[in-house]
C-alpha cells in the first residue's frame, strides 16, 4: 500500500519542513543498514542516547531516500544540503512511525493474534507458523520484533494477501503495552508463560501480568495457561471488567478447556495426551523439554478455538522445528561460512537474511542458495523479478535455485556472476556443484518442504562434537548493561585481544561497531591487522608492538601503547623519517601492577620527549589497576588511583 506525502503528514501529524518530492512511499525505514528500495522509503531519524538518526540522512540521501521524519528542532544546514528531499518535522519520530503503523494496520481487516508474555512468544509464533502456513497465508513478525519498534515494523508489513496475521508484543516497563494495543489491534491473545525477564521494570509480577493483558482489552480470546495461580486469578479479573473476551484456559485443571491428560516422553520426542470436547486427543513433537510442552499445548488450544474445523493431528506437529533465536552462523567446508535459515522462506524473513548476511560477510564472497517461495496469492513473475533486484542490489555473486519455480523464473536471475538451478534439492546434493564452494558466505534460504537441511549437512564442516557458542545478543545486552552504568559522554573500549579469546574477533568486532563502541583493543598488531582487513574501520589501540611494527601499524591506521622511553623515542625516529606529525598513541603508566609501562620517576624523562616532538600526539593515558576486583585490597587500589592521578 502507498503512502503520499499528504496521507504521511495527516497520519503523523506532522509539519513539512522541506516539500521537494511527491512520490509515495511503501518501505518503513530506521536502521540506514536495512536499506532497499530507496525510492519508496521514508527513514525514520530516530533519536538515541549515542547516536541520533539524523547523522545518517545524507548517507540516504546520496542513495535516493527522499522522504525523511525528523525531529522539529533538527539542524537546518541539513534540509539544505538534502533539498530535493520532504521533510516532516514531529515531536517523537518513533511516535511517528508507531502511528501510521497503527494507521495501516486499521486498513485491514484479517484476523490477528497477538502473543505476549515472558517467555516462549517467539517459539509459539514460529509453530504456529509451521502448523498453519499450508491453510493461511500469514504475516507474522520476523523474527523476535515485539519492540516499541518491531512491532511497527512488523505490522506495516500486512498486505490484501494475507488471511492472518501473528505478532509478538513484548514490554519492559509500564505504560508500553498501550502502545503495540493500538498497533496491533488484536482479535485473539495467546499469553505465554510469566516469567522474571524484565520484571525490573515493574513493580510486582502482578503488575506485570496486568500490563501484558492490556494487549487484549479488544480481543474477541485469550488462550492461556491456567496453571499459575497468580496468572489465573489476574486474567479472571481482567475478563470480568471485558465481558467480550472468551477465555480458552489450557494446563492441568480439570477446569480447563484443553486440559492435559498425560506426557510421555521418548528417546526423541514427546506425546502429550490432551482431553478437549469429551474427548482425548494426541500429538507427538519431537522436543522433551517442559517449556515446549506448554508452547505446544498453547499452540493446540489456539488452532482448537479460532480454527474447530481444522484437522488438528494432521497438521505436521512431529515436523515441528527447533526455533534458533537467531540466524545461525557456522563454518563451512573450504574455508567458507553457512548462514543457515533454511527452516521457512518468504520475501520479509529473505531481506532480514541479506541483511544477516551483509553484516557477517564483510570480506567474503556473498552467495545464496534459495528455494521457491510460497505462493502468497501475488504475481509469481514480479516476486521473482524483486527477489533477482534485491540479491543485485546485496552483491551477491553466486545463486544455487531450487525448485520448479526457481527454474521457471530462472531468466530473472541473469544479472547475477553465477546462477545455476535445480528441480530439487536431491538434483543438487548430487551434482557437483555441491562441492563448489571456497572462501564464501553462503546463505541456505529455503522453504520447509524443501528440507534445506541435507545441504547444510553436506556443506558444514565437522571438526569435533564440542561447541562454543557465542550469544551475540547477550553480548549486547551485557555491553548496554555497562554502557548504562557510565556517566553521560565517556566512551568505551572494548578488548578483543588474542583474536577474542578465541570466539572469533571479526564477528564480536562487527557486532561492538554497530553497537556504537568507541575503541576496540587488541594484543598484537597482526590481531588489528586482520580487523582491518575485514572491514573493521573503529579506532584500533595495540597493546604490545615492537620497532618491526611501525610500517604495518602506518598502512592500517593502528594506534599502539607505549610504556617505555625506548619506544618513543624509535617511533619519533620513524615517523620523522617518513614525514609524519601527530600520529595517535596511547601512554601506559606503572602504578603498581609492575607489568609494563611509565613508573614514576620516568616521567622527567618522558615529559622532555613530549615537549621536543610534534610527530606524536597522545590519544590516551592509562593504568592497570591490579587488583580492583577484590573488596579486599581496595586500600591498595585507592592508593594506584591517587598515584596514577598524580602521575
Amino acid at each position: 500500500m502507498n503512502y503520499s506525502f499528504e496521507d504521511i503528514v495527516k497520519i503523523t501529524e506532522a509539519k513539512l519542513l522541506q516539500l521537494c518530492n511527491h512520490d509515495s512511499v511503501n518501505q518503513l525505514l530506521y536502521d540506514s543498514r536495512k536499506l532497499n528500495f530507496p525510492n519508496t522509503t521514508i527513514f525514520f531519524a530516530l533519536p538515541g542516547a549515542h547516536r541520533n538518526g539524523t547523522a545518517f540522512i545524507p548517507s540516504l540521501y546520496s542513495k535516493g531516500v527522499r522522504h525523511f521524519v525528523v525531529e522539529h528542532d533538527i539542524d537546518k544546514s541539513i534540509i539544505s544540503e538534502c533539498y530535493e528531499a520532504n521533510f516532516y518535522g514531529v515531536e517523537n519520530p518513533l511516535i511517528a512511525m508507531q502511528k501510521i503503523a497503527a494507521h495501516h494496520r486499521k486498513q485491514f481487516q484479517l484476523p490477528v493474534l497477538a502473543i505476549t508474555g515472558s517467555n516462549g512468544k517467539t517459539i509459539v509464533k514460529e509453530w504456529l507458523f509451521q502448523l498453519l502456513n499450508s491453510h493461511q497465508n500469514i504475516i507474522r513478525s520476523p523474527k523476535s520484533y515485539n519492540s516499541q519498534i518491531g512491532v511497527p515494523m512488523s505490522v506495516w508489513q500486512i498486505n490484501n494477501n494475507h488471511t492472518l496475521g501473528i505478532f509478538e508484543a513484548g514490554i519492559s516497563m509500564e505504560n508500553e503495552m498501550e502502545i503495540l494495543e493500538r498497533i496491533v489491534r488484536p482479535n485473539v491473545g495467546i499469553l505465554t508463560h510469566i516469567g522474571q525477564a524484565h520484571a525490573e521494570g515493574f513493580k510486582s509480577v502482578q503488575q506485570k501480568i496486568q500490563e501484558k493483558l492490556s494487549l487484549f482489552q479488544d480481543a474477541d480470546l485469550l488462550v492461556f495457561s491456567g496453571d499459575d495461580d497468580m496468572v489465573l486469578s489476574e486474567v479472571r479479573t481482567f475478563a470480568s471488567l471485558h465481558p467480550n473476551l472468551r477465555l480458552c484456559i489450557t494446563g492441568k485443571s480439570s477446569a480447563s478447556e484443553i486440559q492435559l491428560i498425560d506426557v510421555i516422553k521418548k528417546e526423541q520426542s514427546t506425546t502429550i495426551v490432551l482431553h478437549h470436547q469429551n474427548k482425548n486427543e494426541e500429538i507427538t513433537i519431537p522436543f522433551q523439554d517442559d517449556a515446549s510442552i506448554e508452547n505446544a499445548v498453547l499452540c493446540f488450544g489456539f488452532i482448537k478455538s479460532f480454527f474447530p474445523n481444522l484437522d488438528t493431528f494432521s497438521l505436521g506437529w512431529n515436523a515441528l522445528k527447533k526455533v534458533e533465536m537467531r540466524l545461525e552462523l557456522k563454518p563451512g567446508l573450504h574455508q567458507s561460512v553457512i548462514i543457515n535459515d533454511s527452516y521457512s522462506n518468504d520475501w520479509d524473513s529473505l531481506l532480514i537474511a541479506l541483511d544477516f548476511l551483509n553484516q557477517q560477510a564483510v570480506n567474503l564472497k556473498k552467495s545464496i542458495i534459495l528455494s521457491d517461495l510460497p505462493e502468497d496469492g501475488g504475481n509469481p513473475n514480479q516476486l521473482y523479478s524483486n527477489i533477482a533486484n534485491i540479491l543485485k542490489e546485496k552483491n551477491i555473486t553466486k545463486i544455487v535455485g531450487i525448485g520448479p519455480e526457481m527454474i521457471k523464473q530462472s531468466h530473472q536471475f541473469k544479472g547475477i556472476e553465477q546462477a545455476v538451478f535445480y528441480d530439487s534439492t536431491q538434483a543438487f546434493i548430487n551434482s557437483p556443484a555441491i562441492n563448489a564452494w571456497h572462501h564464501e558466505a553462503i546463505l541456505l534460504k529455503g522453504a520447509r518442504a524443501f528440507g534445506f537441511e541435507a545441504i547444510n549437512e553436506r556443506l558444514e564442516y565437522k571438526r569435533h562434537d564440542t561447541i562454543l557458542e557465542i550469544n551475540l545478543m547477550a553480548l549486547r545486552h551485557n555491553l548496554r548493561t555497562y554502557r548504562n552504568m557510565l556517566q553521560s559522554g565517556v566512551k568505551m573500549m572494548a578488548m578483543v585481544k588474542a583474536f577474542s579469546y578465541g570466539s572469533g574477533s571479526v564477528e564480536i568486532a562487527n557486532l561492538l561497531a554497530r553497537e556504537g563502541v568507541d575503541y576496540l583493543a587488541v594484543a598484537y598488531t597482526d590481531e588489528g591487522v586482520e580487523l582491518r582487513r575485514a572491514g573493521i574501520s573503529l579506532p584500533i589501540m595495540v597493546m604490545n608492538v615492537n620497532v618491526n611494527d611501525w610500517s604495518a601499524l602506518l598502512e592500517y591506521q593502528l594506534e599502539p601503547e607505549i610504556f617505555q622511553i625506548e619506544q618513543w623515542n624509535h617511533l619519533n625516529n620513524f615517523l620523522e623519517n617518513q614525514g609524519i606529525d601527530y600520529f595517535p598513541v596511547h601512554l601506559k603508566l606503572d602504578t603498581g601492577m609492575h607489568r609494563l609501562g611509565f613508573m614514576n620517576h620516568e616521567l622527567p624523562e618522558l615529559i622532555e620527549a613530549i615537549k621536543k616532538t610534534n610527530h606524536i600526539r597522545i590519544s590516551s593515558i592509562f593504568t592497570h589497576l591490579a587488583a580492583s576486583e577484590d573488596a579486599n585490597h581496595d586500600a591498595y587500589t585507592k592508593k594506584q588511583a591517587d598515584l596514577f592521578e598524580k602521575m
